[in-house]
């Protein structure tokens, strides 16, 4: 997940094997935990590209799970507002493990 430090400078969350690998940070629903902030701007931009390096390819995302509480600020962003069909593929309900310090995508093939 990209993320902003209290200075909105781009940082990295640590991922330290005392902080499970990076997946026992809880953002709130803010998109807040600690000194960081998720950059959902960077993150709707971040899927605009993946969905186009996805097309060459012959791939195709066909879905993208983030906590659902994120999905509106996602979408309110400049480049959220662009995703089309592509924000239609964010997972609106909870999923087995919650997705707020990082994003799932799932791509199928497509025929050439």
């Amino acid at each position: 997940m990209p993320v902003r430090d209290d200075n909105g400078e781009r940082a990295t969350l640590p991922t330290w094997p005392w902080q499970g690998m990076g997946y026992w940070w809880e953002f709130d629903a803010e998109g807040r935990a600690d000194h960081y902030r998720i950059d959902f701007e960077e993150l709707a931009q971040t899927l605009i590209s993946v969905e186009a390096h996805a097309r060459v390819n012959h791939l195709e995302v066909v879905r993208v799970i983030i906590a659902p509480e994120f999905v509106p600020r996602l979408l309110a962003t400049p480049a959220g507002r662009t995703l089309g069909v592509l924000g239609e593929k964010l997972t609106r309900r909870p999923v087995w493990v919650r997705h707020d310090e990082h994003v799932h995508i799932d791509f199928e093939t497509r025929g050439r």
